[in-house]
């Protein structure tokens, strides 16, 4: 379950729109959290803070982080452009999922609708005094997380796109698969043993690769039916539907009675080959 889970939320988080659209709803989330302050001890202890400054602090951040934000999307499309000529499709794709790319778009939006939001609820009256001060420590906080994020980016956008860079990170995702392949070879499963019976097989109704298998999807479907599955195919391989991708026997020497269709949703079927399952550099 916990590899699924992971499969999916990696392949989510490969999403150019998913990072920036999480870090959107915690800004949104953070300029309007302050105001439950107000309602607590703090008002009569924390110290007071200008509503003008907040003012002239949030409007900086909204009229710098959207030219930085467009700044570096611009930066990020050089990159791919560059990359583009110099690695394979497939590799391709672990450039353009580059986690501090992606972290530093998503700082810069969020920092932008972070200081939007926060400014119109200011200046609507929706923070007391102690909203005035948690605000401000949210501000700082936001700034200083831009100043870092821009550091740490510059650095990497530097890189993003070079061979060298590439051939790292093809090293480093390949050599993460041969890890967790080397820990479970069979995938939780059980080795083939030898048997005249290979059973009825079920064909895939798509062509391309195997990107995704749910072994804990099969094994469920497996003991409802009491029947044996045996897999005739890896993550990477390319199938089509004159190639099984699953036999299917039952232990009670009749007709197995499984739904096909649910043994077809164990197997996630995709154009290209993932880095996620299959340790292979093509």
């Amino acid at each position: 379950m916990k590899e699924n889970i992971n499969f999916f939320f990696n392949r989510l988080s490969e999403k150019l729109w998913f990072k920036p659209l999480v870090f959107c709803l915690l800004s949104i989330a953070g300029a309007l959290i302050a105001h439950l302050a107000d309602d607590t001890f703090m008002t009569d202890v924390v110290p007071k803070i200008e509503k003008s400054s907040l003012e002239d602090l949030l409007s900086t951040i909204s009229g710098i982080m959207l030219v930085i934000a467009i700044f570096a999307v611009g930066s990020m499309l050089s990159a791919f452009s560059a990359a583009s000529s110099s690695a394979t499709p497939r590799s391709f794709k672990l450039i353009v999922s580059d986690d501090v790319s992606q972290n530093a778009v998503s700082v810069y939006i969020g920092s932008f609708i972070f200081s939007i939001v926060a400014d119109i609820a200011l200046k609507n009256g929706f923070y007391s005094e102690a909203g005035y001060f948690i605000l401000f420590i949210l501000t700082i906080a936001v700034f200083s997380l831009v100043i870092l994020t821009f550091l740490r980016w510059v650095e990497r956008i530097s890189k993003l796109g070079r061979l060298g860079h590439t051939i790292k990170k093809v090293e480093e995702a390949t050599a993460n698969v041969i890890k967790k392949r080397i820990e479970e070879p069979l995938m939780g499963g059980l080795p083939i043993k030898n048997r005249i019976n290979r059973g009825i097989p079920v064909f895939s109704d798509q062509i391309g690769y195997i990107q995704h298998i749910n072994v804990d999807l099969l094994q469920g479907l497996a003991e409802a039916a009491d029947v044996i599955i045996t897999l005739n195919c890896l993550p990477g391989t390319f199938t089509s539907p004159d190639k099984p991708l699953v036999y299917v026997v039952s232990q009670q020497n009749i007709s197995p009675k499984i739904e096909n269709e649910k043994l077809k949703k164990a197997f996630i079927i995709d154009d290209s080959r993932s880095f996620m399952m299959t340790p292979a550099l093509v």
